[in-house]
């Protein structure tokens, strides 16, 4: 019955909808007629002119928990179907029907999937996943194509008229060709990430790319797949953004989304160093009405106090006095410096006690690991000034970088220009000579500012390997 409120009569359906206000991509009212696109499906529209039912499937495949090429086609190709033959009973003609849906089908799709979530069952842990994994080494594709003789256009084609039924192109820094915005907010953004020297690369994130990102809703289901609107990368961290006017940022669905993306962020944070994981991870709300042709994106990013920053996910750790004897080594690993792991690991002192001890969310932890706080820059992005790092002491195996293992090294000489004093954290790689004897070594940072440091085989005595580093806490 809610699909009859879009039937009215033919003679409204056919006229063109003159007058309609539109703002533009600054945010500029605009008085001039309504154009509707229609995403075309290659897959179901095969070149051919689209009929209303995949006009209304195109469009639920925008939805999260939506897979055309799941075994749910039959229902959503029979659910447009009967969407489809209800409107045919309120006008004469094909023609009226396809115009009918055309005007209307993102909202039809949208009342559809609202139904489909009624009786499809979700089985999720909770509304996140308490672990990261390996993450997918490719991006995922938007199910967008272009209607016969359509062509996209750009952002800035768009001074005098936004719409948000547009597809638009010619991005120089975005991860996809083609993106569709949802208002002209989310359009101006794009302009100014596109256009911004402080950003590396930038992305509208399509279904299923981030495929443990659930919220709650108030009923507490966790059904409910949620999709960032822009994944922002800088050259020392990555900035997932949602786009939101200001009186809506304190509503119950927003701050459920909040809570799940500041909890991934939290979580790939922590596994910088593991899954090729190099840079950390923060979440923003961004006020619509800051989003203006003046502002510049990093004011936007860090004007907002409603992320969990790099920082203070670091300053999180919290380092106890003491730990009980059944949580040591199984639970909580002891706190040293560099200099007295240095001294305690390396020179055998047995006078040096932890500075403390700190909870480690991490399996196969054993009596040979200790934590220690990193010092200087010359192992960024992997290790970050102040990481508290997990290591191995005694490691084994090949030495040599690569395979690309990050050791503590002691040694006897001048002090590394990066921390000031006689350890370091670097890679490792050997050189011999003809006769397969080592000629000299090198510890090799990972920040190209700064130097490899050499020593030759008569100074091999000076340089000793303290431990292997495992992971950032």
């Amino acid at each position: 019955k809610r699909l009859s409120r879009y039937a009215t009569t033919a003679s409204i359906l056919e006229e063109r909808l003159q007058g309609s206000e539109e703002k533009d991509l600054f945010g500029n009212i605009q008085q001039g007629s309504k154009e509707t696109e229609i995403t075309r499906v290659s897959s179901l529209g095969e070149g051919r002119k689209q009929n209303p039912e995949n006009t209304i499937i195109a469009a639920l495949m925008d939805y999260p928990l939506v897979d055309y090429d799941s075994k749910d086609k039959v229902l959503f190709l029979k659910l447009a179907k009967q969407a489809v033959t209800h409107y045919k009973s309120f006008v004469s003609d094909d023609k009226t029907v396809k115009m009918m849906v055309e005007n209307n089908f993102r909202q039809i799709a949208k009342e559809i999937y609202d139904q489909i979530l009624k009786y499809k069952e979700y089985v999720s842990d909770g509304y996140l996943e308490s672990g990261v994994h390996e993450p997918k080494p490719y991006l995922e594709q938007y199910n967008i194509s272009l209607e016969i003789n359509e062509k996209p256009i750009t952002l800035e084609s768009q001074i005098d008229l936004f719409s948000r039924e547009k597809i638009y192109t010619g991005f120089k820094k975005a991860c996809h060709f083609m993106y569709r915005f949802d208002s002209s907010f989310e359009g101006r953004l794009a302009y100014l990430l596109d256009k911004d020297s402080n950003v590396e690369n930038w992305l509208r994130p399509a279904p299923k790319q981030f495929e443990e990102l659930y919220w709650r809703d108030e009923s507490g289901d966790s059904q409910n797949r949620y999709e960032p609107d822009f994944v922002i990368e800088f050259e020392n961290e990555i900035v997932m953004v949602e786009v939101k006017p200001e009186e809506e940022i304190g509503a119950a669905d927003v701050q459920e989304k909040k809570k799940t993306a500041e909890k991934y962020c939290e979580l790939v944070t922590k596994n910088i160093g593991n899954y090729g994981i190099v840079k950390p991870w923060r979440y923003v709300i961004i006020p619509t009405e800051k989003i203006t042709l003046s502002a510049t994106v990093s004011r936007l990013i860090n004007s907002f106090d409603n992320h969990l920053t790099f920082d203070t996910l670091m300053g999180k750790i919290e380092i106890v006095p003491d730990a009980p004897k059944t949580a040591r080594y199984k639970t909580h690993l002891p706190v040293y410096s560099l200099a007295a792991a240095c001294g305690k690991f390396g020179e055998g002192r047995t006078d040096i006690e932890p500075e403390g001890w700190i909870a480690v969310d991490r399996k196969g932890i054993n009596e040979t690991m200790f934590i220690a706080k990193a010092v200087g820059h010359s192992m960024k992005p992997k290790i970050e000034d102040g990481n508290y790092c997990i290591f191995k002491t005694n490691p084994v195996g090949t030495y040599t970088n690569p395979p690309g293992r990050v050791f503590l090294f002691q040694y006897r000489g001048k002090a590394d220009p990066d921390t000031r004093g006689t350890f370091t954290i670097k890679g490792y790689r050997s050189y011999k000579g003809p006769d397969g004897q080592n000629m000299y070594v090198e510890l090799i940072p990972l920040n190209k500012d700064y130097p490899t440091l050499q020593f030759e085989e008569k100074d091999s005595t000076n340089l000793s390997f303290i431990a292997e580093f495992i992971a950032v806490v």
